[in-house]
């Protein structure tokens, strides 16, 4: 078994078109293991084994699909080199192209 050093860093990748729900849903998934295990065992938090963060383009805040307001923890450019990157499900429209318009997210997910 590999020994883990640190928390891993886990990336939602965050756009418009993604609900809020999905999103902070994957949030709180990445942020229980090591932790809430032992807590419902033995009533102690554990040591977080995930570090997950939210990254949108320019980091600034945006309305999700279902209109919430979303706050990203960082923007493509300053964000922490991930260990995992996760790409929430999004709405798009099967009849109109998307053509350029994840150009950011998908050169940032090349790097």
């Amino acid at each position: 078994m590999v020994e883990q050093i640190g928390p891993l860093n886990v990336a939602i990748l965050a756009v418009p078109e993604a609900t809020a729900s999905t999103i902070y849903g994957m949030f709180d998934l990445f942020s229980s293991p090591g932790r809430d295990f032992l807590f419902i065992t033995s009533g102690a938090a554990g040591t977080p084994r995930m570090r997950p963060y939210v990254v949108a383009g320019d980091g600034s805040p945006f309305r999700a699909a279902n209109g919430i307001w979303m706050r990203p923890d960082h923007s493509l450019a300053d964000c922490p080199p991930p260990d995992i990157v996760c790409i929430p499900d999004f709405f798009v429209n099967p009849g109109e192209s998307v053509a350029g318009q994840y150009d950011a997210e998908a050169a940032w997910l090349k790097r």
